[in-house]
């Protein structure tokens, strides 16, 4: 790695450390009702997902969603999250191309809602102005499966359930204030022009060397 290199590496991880995680999307803290807290079950016969699109590009850095079980006497119901593409490249429905996923288990014992938050490993860019989807499955049995509990946004989201209902496993989406409850962080994408600061800046350093 010649000097100029090292300078522009340098620079660039200044950038990454000074970024701070900023929230993509967030449907809001749920709330109880007037029955208590309700969500939308993850278990074998039944996924989940909501649509999201950033308004500029972000690395993702960690995704948030508020759970509680229907086992009321263990914590542990297992799901998977993953992040997706669109399906048709609106927003439509989750597609099949996954960019990161992660096995979770709740920490939340029956109707108790409890944030669960999982890292970015990846930390998959998200382009602005494009629809990605947070998909929650589970292979687990009902009565004892994880629950994905409604917000209290104040503005409707589109979100999707693929259930048993569905013979030939369509997800049927919705669009409400009852989204499940979802919070998304990122880092912002330094623009091109910073990259191109960073070069003009080791190419004077170079000059004044000579």
């Amino acid at each position: 790695m010649n000097h100029n290199t090292q300078i522009a590496a340098a620079l660039l991880m200044g950038i990454a450390g000074a970024a701070q995680a900023d929230v993509i999307f967030d449907t809001g803290t749920p709330e109880p009702g007037f029955i208590g807290y309700y969500g939308f079950d993850v278990y074998v016969e039944q996924s989940v997902a909501v649509a999201f699109t950033p308004d500029q590009d972000y690395a993702l850095e960690q995704v948030s969603v508020w759970m509680m079980s229907n086992d009321f006497s263990n914590a542990g119901a297992p799901y998977t999250l993953s992040v997706r593409t669109d399906a048709n490249g609106g927003m439509t429905n989750p597609g099949d191309t996954i960019l990161e996923s992660w096995d979770v288990q709740t920490s939340a014992i029956g109707w108790n809602p409890v944030l669960e938050t999982v890292d970015s490993i990846l930390n998959p860019v998200l382009s602005a102005g494009t629809t990605y989807w947070i998909v929650a499955e589970s292979d687990s049995p009902a009565f004892v499966d994880a629950v994905w509990v409604a917000s209290q946004q104040d503005t409707p989201v589109w979100h999707s359930i693929q259930n048993s209902l569905n013979p030939n496993g369509e997800w049927i989406p919705g669009f409400t204030q009852g989204a499940p409850g979802l919070i998304v962080n990122g880092s912002v994408v330094p623009a091109p022009s910073a990259f191109a600061l960073i070069g003009l800046g080791g190419l004077v350093g170079t000059r004044r060397r000579r």
